[in-house]
């Protein structure tokens, strides 16, 4: 239908005559109509699918090429509406849109600028929703399955059916003012929202669009917003993909035009228009775009499964390392590939542009050495004829182009020519040495994965073997002036020695011959590093390489001797500090020092000889235990600590194997001395607060048995001493305390008073104790007249009568009888027996010589009690 039509009548018209045509009834029409459902619910099924169709057919919606074109998604409550800014509906495309395939003939398949061409695409939206709006250029009209009573005999997916503008749906909270507009009546919107996240999750399905660069989904309130943006980056054009105006991946990209060979040209001009439309069979030149995925900053590749696109990507997974994009022909849901000749001929044409491909990304700082890993020799696909044409096309293009690297110099190397040097020994440019048939054809060793180039590719290796074969007759005289007979050995187990630094003997390392190594190559000791030789620069170098290694094989034992033990030691102290935790770790279990009975023991077991506190103790540590002597204790303390040797002894296995020990044995007496005293008690005094809990009962009762030092230079039991404090300042009871039983606070540490406290020295004496030791005895031993004066009597009586409120009741019987002998002093200034003075007597004592405790004895009746 042309043009005129829309100049005699209405767009309202247009599309009732399209209704009267198709609603007559008719055998034919129920045919087409259940082929119509065949093709949508088969072959236009595909997951996904309609995503696809909607951005194909909004990128062909345009009538300036170089337009942009933004489309938005929206998807609220159970529809989904589509709008974009491409070129509205005009005639044709409403009698497209109203028919199957009609427009083969038409602009899409014919239009190379352009990506569909069979006119079945956008019945695939048929399987998301019963009912489908559009709303563009003035005409609004629906395909609607349920208006229909009888939809299983009417084609409804090509049957118009005309709106008007309120009777779009949500058309007051959503303006569809874009130049297209769809409306969809999703069937599952739950579904639909998982696939519109997916979309949001991989930007790359816009990779390769012509004019959509932005795309704005909103899911129920929920917004996001894809934006690509492209800008030339030499010979490549760099595709950042922008999520909510974050950088979701970037991309570079190359584009390749090829010929299209005159045997092609004349093989699809012949063939089937239904497999050939219109736009392959006139082309003369077809575009390859190659999409390499990097990092932000484009200094690395990023592998992926590559996928071939056709505008938009299939499912075809040719296993390369980037997406490809080309005319390919594909099966009716854009999933796969036809197994044809012109699909054919592209993937031969893919084989051979990689390689130009990857010519071109060597001007591409930091990417260049990434050419290797991009490189891909074969295709695995089901079709046979997929990867030979694959094959083809890489064996035309490996003997012509040059896409590797030279190590020397700006020349790209082919793969026939080119050499990988395994040892890297070209690598160091040593002085003098060259190879004028290897040197100029390596690889440059910056270029990543050349180990997976093979022999079959056509790169020679040059090995450890030939280097080592050519060395003494080829290198070395390039190196020295006169070729040597020396025994060569592979670079990992060799050993270079340092002149500062010389390697002991015990160490039994086997070291290269500094002769070897000439001064004016120094870089050959870098290079043999690189290549795993190690550089015994310290002696921590060298430990590790003997001593640690033996400790790590379990083989210490067999290499420490009582000859070499010494040196060993001495060795390891002096690099001790460099050690890493692991390795004194290892050290503390492993390690084996000779102790005093000229046997080796983990030095975790040894103890130092001066841990003991005092001589006496020096047997708690058996000669097994005790480091030998022949070790410089005094500079080699540290290390010796540091590797588990035991510098103090446990405090309690000191009490349990020295004093406890000696008091169950009955020798503490003999053990203890006037000189050693001090450090022994002294070490008991300071560990008991933190023992007192380990200890047991029977301990504690123990401890309490150890002999105390008194004044007098003698040992009592603890129980029977008093603290100088003790000590009462009365006359005539001064001297109660024997020095024998004192210990003078004066001469012990205040750990010492406390501990003496707790095993049983008093800090004073009892009134009744006092009682006993002074006047009771005094009176049994008829000793009062030397005893008791007229100096002291009164002190003496005062003491008594204070305390004998609490006397009275301890003090025994017949002990209160003889304290009735006690003498009083009487009014005549005589002493008599208090048993003798009688209350009548009271007055005759002299009280001016007891008025200061008159009232005290009357209240206690002390006469009273003394008379009776």
């Amino acid at each position: 239908m042309s043009d005129d039509l829309m100049c005699n009548g209405s767009q309202q018209e247009h599309i009732a005559s399209i209704f009267k045509e198709y609603t007559t009834p008719s055998r034919v029409l129920r045919s087409f109509t259940n082929l119509s459902n065949t093709v949508i619910q088969t072959a236009l099924s595909g997951q996904s699918k309609f995503v696809f169709e909607i951005l194909q057919n909004a990128d062909d919606a345009f009538e300036d090429p170089s337009q942009e074109i933004e489309v938005q998604f929206v998807l609220q409550e159970n529809y989904f509406i589509v709008r974009h800014n491409g070129k509205g509906f005009d005639v044709n495309d409403v009698e497209r849109i109203c028919d199957y395939a009609s427009q083969i003939e038409e602009v899409k398949a014919t239009d190379l600028s352009k990506t569909g061409y069979k006119g079945l695409g956008f019945k695939s939206l048929f399987n998301l929703s019963d009912c489908i709006y559009i709303y563009s250029n003035k005409y609004s009209f629906r395909f609607d399955k349920t208006y229909w009573s009888d939809s299983q005999n009417i084609p409804w997916q090509v049957v118009p059916i005309w709106c008007e503008y309120p009777e779009l749906p949500l058309y007051e909270k959503y303006s569809y003012d874009q130049p297209v507009n769809l409306i969809l009546k999703v069937n599952n919107a739950n579904q639909l929202g998982s696939q519109l996240i997916e979309l949001v999750d991989q930007p790359e399905l816009l990779l390769h669009l012509n004019r959509i660069n932005k795309l704005s989904v909103n899911l129920n309130g929920q917004k996001y917003f894809l934006e690509r943006k492209v800008e030339k980056h030499g010979l490549f054009n760099r595709i950042d993909f922008f999520k909510n105006q974050h950088i979701a991946s970037t991309w570079l990209s190359r584009t390749l035009n090829q010929l299209v060979p005159k045997e092609v040209q004349a093989f699809t001009q012949g063939a089937s228009r239904f497999i050939y439309p219109a736009k392959i069979k006139k082309a003369k030149e077809v575009p390859f775009t190659f999409a390499l995925r990097c990092d932000e900053a484009l200094q690395k590749i990023v592998r992926i499964r590559g996928l071939c696109y056709s505008t938009l990507p299939t499912q075809l997974d040719l296993t390369l390392p980037y997406h490809i994009n080309s005319y390919f022909i594909l099966n009716l849901d854009r999933t796969q590939l036809h197994e044809n000749e012109w699909n054919e001929f592209l993937i031969s044409q893919i084989g051979y542009l990689q390689l130009n491909v990857l010519k071109d990304l060597t001007k591409v700082d930091y990417l260049k050495n990434y050419v290797i890993e991009l490189f891909v020799r074969g295709i695995f696909h089901p079709y046979a004829s997929f990867n030979n044409a694959f094959s083809k096309g890489f064996m035309e293009a490996k003997g012509k182009i040059g896409w590797l690297p030279a190590h020397h110099g700006s020349r790209l190397l082919k793969l026939g020519e080119a050499w990988l040097d395994e040892t890297d020994f070209f690598k160091q440019n040593f002085h003098k040495i060259r190879d004028d048939k290897i040197y100029p054809f390596l690889i440059n060793y910056d270029v990543k994965s050349q180990h997976t180039l093979t022999s079959e590719d056509g790169v020679k290796r040059f090995t450890y073997e030939q280097l080592f074969g050519d060395f003494r007759n080829k290198y070395y005289p390039q190196l020295t002036g006169s070729a040597k007979n020396s025994t060569f050995v592979s670079p990992e187990n060799a050993l270079l020695e340092d002149n500062e630094t010389p390697i002991p003997d015990f160490s039994m390392l086997n070291p290269i011959d500094n002769k070897c190594l000439p001064l004016n190559n120094a870089k050959l000791m870098d290079w043999l590093v690189s290549l795993g030789a190690k550089r015994l620069r310290t002696p921590i170098h060298i430990l590790r390489e003997s001593i640690m290694k033996w400790i790590d094989s379990d083989i210490f034992y067999l290499r420490i001797t009582i000859k070499n033990h010494s040196e060993v030691i001495n060795y390891l102290a002096k690099s001790f500090d460099q050690f890493t935790w692991l390795e004194i770790e290892k050290l503390k279990e492993k390690l084996l020092i000779l102790t005093d009975n000229n046997q080796f023991k983990p030095a975790k077991q040894c103890y130092l000889p001066d841990v003991v506190p005092v001589e006496e103790f020096s047997n708690i540590i058996s000669s097994e235990e005790k480091i030998s002597s022949c070790y410089d204790v005094n500079s080699l303390r540290s290390f010796f600590i540091h590797v588990g040797v035991h510098d103090k002894l446990n405090p309690i296995d000191v009490l349990r194997n020295s004093i406890l020990k000696w008091i169950k044995t009955g020798e503490i007496n003999k053990k203890l001395t006037i000189q050693n005293y001090g450090p022994i008690i002294e070490f008991a005094a300071s560990h008991y607060p933190k023992l007192i809990y380990d200890l047991t009962d029977d301990e504690k009762r123990d401890l309490k048995k150890i002999p105390v030092l008194t004044c007098d230079q003698v040992f009592q039991s603890a129980q029977v001493c008093y603290f100088d404090s003790a000590i009462l300042d009365i006359k005539g009871l001064e001297g109660i305390i024997a020095k024998n039983e004192l210990v003078s606070t004066n001469n012990i540490s205040d750990s010492v008073e406390k501990f003496y406290t707790e095993i049983g020295v008093s800090k004073e004496i009892t009134p009744l104790k006092v009682i006993r030791r002074s006047v009771l005895r005094w009176i049994e031993k008829g000793d009062t007249k030397d005893t008791i004066t007229l100096d002291n009597h009164e002190h003496i009586l005062k003491y008594i009568a204070e305390h004998w409120s609490n006397l009275s009741y301890s003090i025994k019987p017949e002990e209160k009888g003889v304290l009735k002998k006690m003498p009083i002093l009487t009014a005549s200034g005589s002493f008599r027996a208090a048993c003798n003075l009688f209350g009548q007597f009271l007055m005759m004592i002299p009280m001016r010589k007891y008025q200061d405790i008159k009232i005290l004895l009357l209240k206690m009746n002390l006469f009273l009690q003394l008379m009776i």
